[in-house]
């Protein structure tokens, strides 16, 4: 599963990761977290809340925390249907662990980044 491999790359990269297997429990798990979380990896499809969804209710009990977007539709049909907020970053599917890591850590270093 896409989750499983992306905490495995990213644990092997020394980030700290949560999971969740839907917005809902994703919510519910960041509300209870204590620690700080700077980035929130959301498919723009899942099951019972959409990823952009996720961020903007994220953003309400985590206005700190950066997101960026996985999605195996092309960046057009994402635009096309509104799926996304052009201002998160998008890593398309497939990609590679290197990539992941690479992508994460712009999004981490990028200013401005939360809205």
């Amino acid at each position: 599963m896409v989750r499983d491999l992306l905490e495995k790359i990213l644990a092997r990269a020394g980030f700290n990761v949560l999971l969740a297997a839907n917005g809902e429990e994703a919510l519910s798990a960041a509300f209870a977290h204590d620690g700080q979380i700077a980035l929130v990896i959301a498919d723009i499809v899942m099951p019972r809340m959409s990823g952009r969804e996720l961020v903007e209710r994220l953003r309400i009990i985590r206005p700190e925390a950066r997101a960026l977007y996985i999605s195996g539709y092309s960046p057009a049909v994402i635009a096309r249907h509104g799926l996304a907020d052009s201002r998160v970053p998008l890593l398309e599917k497939p990609f590679t662990p290197e990539t992941v890591v690479r992508t994460v850590r712009q999004v981490l270093a990028t200013p401005g980044q939360t809205t």
